[in-house]
């Protein structure tokens, strides 16, 4: 392997940087003293859809088509989910497999549906699906050597207190994933994202720095990082020493404070009317 390429969606670097001073992220310091780091700037919007595609093909959201997990410009929102087959430019692993080299791309945000690549892919579908991978023999495959083979969808918080757990375990399963694909499929330029930061600082991150909560929900982010520094520490056990490493995030995380409804404010100063439908 020649590239290995770890995405963490919704990563904190500032949260990184303050776990690993307290002792918490062995991995990610070792990697952050011997390489290089520094703060991203996401899209505009700071969001998964569109981050993740202009990671991915070097141009922004009005060049690459991608601003929402939905079309934005159906009535309503009401229209179609996005995709690879929206994205209007070629992605890094397009312009690799032209140029001869393999590619494997594990649950990468908007790269539903699969496409005919040189190497594999399991895809990120926003429905309920079992076409998503390629080779279609791909899931079975995972399944049968105890990976994380169903599809992202089924794995988001769904009201329990709970999944920190389930987060955690998902994680464990994903490194399994990656770490029978690295031994079974080589490729020369392999991606991966773990979308349970993000999942978990979105119902979590309120608890964190609060003394009168539950000490499990004060350390459920903190686990879900040592976690994901554990994952990285057993995927690079297995990667050869000259594969370049590059760990990055589609944004980053902090406390919401604010809701601003850009339509009520234009309504409430007379700027924005409302067209009634008989």
């Amino acid at each position: 392997m020649k590239v290995l390429c770890i995405g963490l969606d919704g990563c904190s670097f500032e949260l990184i940087s303050r776990f690993a001073r307290e002792g918490l992220l062995p991995n990610f310091s070792k990697i952050m003293n011997e390489g290089f780091c520094d703060s991203l700037t996401s899209t505009i919007p700071p969001h998964t859809a569109p981050g993740w595609i202009s990671s991915l093909t070097g141009v922004n959201p009005g060049k690459h088509g991608i601003y929402q997990f939905w079309d934005t410009q159906s009535p309503l929102y009401a229209g179609k989910f996005m995709g690879s087959n929206d994205v209007g430019v070629p992605l890094v692993w397009d312009i690799l497999n032209s140029n001869g080299y393999t590619t494997g791309m594990i649950n990468i945000p908007m790269t539903h549906p699969p496409k005919k690549v040189k190497g594999y892919m399991l895809t990120w579908p926003l429905s309920n699906t079992l076409r998503y991978c390629y080779p279609s023999e791909l899931i079975k495959e995972i399944s049968a050597h105890q990976g994380q083979y169903v599809p992202d969808l089924l794995t988001m918080f769904k009201g329990d207190i709970e999944y920190v757990k389930e987060a955690i375990e998902i994680t464990k399963k994903r490194v399994k994933t990656i770490k029978y694909l690295v031994e079974n499929r080589d490729v020369d330029f392999l991606m991966s994202v773990f979308t349970e930061i993000d999942r978990v600082s979105h119902y979590y991150w309120k608890y964190m720095d609060n003394d009168k909560t539950d000490e499990d929900l004060q350390n459920a982010i903190r686990s879900i990082y040592t976690e994901t520094d554990k994952a990285i520490g057993e995927i690079l056990s297995i990667v050869d020493e000259d594969t370049t490493l590059l760990i990055y995030s589609d944004h980053g995380f902090e406390l919401g404070v604010l809701d601003f409804y850009v339509q009520t404010y234009l309504k409430q100063v007379g700027l924005l009317q409302l067209k009634l439908h008989s």
